[in-house]
């Protein structure tokens, strides 16, 4: 009777039977719990004492007498008629490029030989897509069925659907629930962001150039949505940003854009 018992070294459970020849108690790992023997010697004596019967080749139709397969009736008497039943391995010609080959065996087939002459010629007989121009780069790509995308490569794809083409592009506008402020879609080369606060931009096309980080911009009346250039007010530094916020200095009361460079 099959038992388990655990190593200590890798604590691996290991299955306890006894041999039925030799009547020894020995282990095995779980891969090999399928083991009747304890050894070879075992295994030889069980082949050699191991009931027989007699056997037609459906090859050659010759009887023989021999064990059985694995609990399986034999159907060859020897290795040359199993290879002379198997796969007809005669050259024939390629149905793809139409070169002569010698076929090797596969699983794969009717008639167990290899149908193609390469992996390539198998690859290229078994294409059922389509040949599609890249939208992005205009360079022609193979298209498989299951593929929906029309760009030849995740890079075009990235920067082909981007802007109003982008799957979760919402026309390019939000609003931020936590403060209120607009934001509004505004690329750049620097910024890995690709929106940027609608307050902000007002500023930059008023004095003409792009805010560094540091540039904060309040809202005069404290209303988050109020983006009239009159109403911001831009501090030049995150002292005086600071300073504001905690009232060390006043809260300005006028737009500083005209005069801010």
């Amino acid at each position: 009777m099959a038992t388990v018992k655990q190593t200590r070294k890798r604590r691996t459970v290991h299955v306890v039977k006894n041999c039925p020849i030799c009547n020894t108690q020995f282990s095995r790992p779980p891969s090999q719990a399928k083991a009747m023997y304890c050894g070879r010697a075992c295994a030889d004596i069980a082949q050699t004492t191991s009931e027989r019967f007699d056997f037609t080749c459906e090859e050659c139709g010759k009887v023989f007498r021999a064990t059985k397969d694995h609990g399986a009736n034999r159907r060859f008497c020897s290795r040359a008629c199993f290879c002379a039943n198997g796969a007809d391995l005669s050259e024939k010609p390629c149905p793809n490029c139409g070169d002569i080959f010698k076929p090797g065996r596969s699983m794969h087939t009717a008639d167990k030989a290899n149908m193609y002459c390469s992996v390539k010629c198998r690859g290229e007989a078994n294409r059922n897509g389509e040949e599609k121009d890249c939208l992005n780069c205009g360079k022609p790509f193979y298209v498989t069925p299951s593929q929906s995308y029309g760009c030849c490569s995740i890079e075009c794809r990235r920067e082909y659907y981007r802007g109003e083409l982008a799957p979760t592009w919402k026309g390019g506008k939000f609003v931020t629930e936590a403060t209120g402020h607009k934001f509004v879609a505004f690329e750049r080369p620097d910024r890995v962001g690709k929106y940027v606060a609608e307050h902000r931009m007002v500023v930059m096309q008023a004095i003409g150039r792009l805010l560094d980080r540091w540039e904060y911009v309040l809202h005069i009346n404290n209303v988050p949505d109020d983006n009239r250039p009159e109403n911001l007010y831009v501090c030049g530094s995150n002292s005086q940003y600071s300073k504001i916020r905690n009232g060390s200095l006043p809260w300005p009361t006028k737009s500083n854009l005209k005069d801010y460079k």
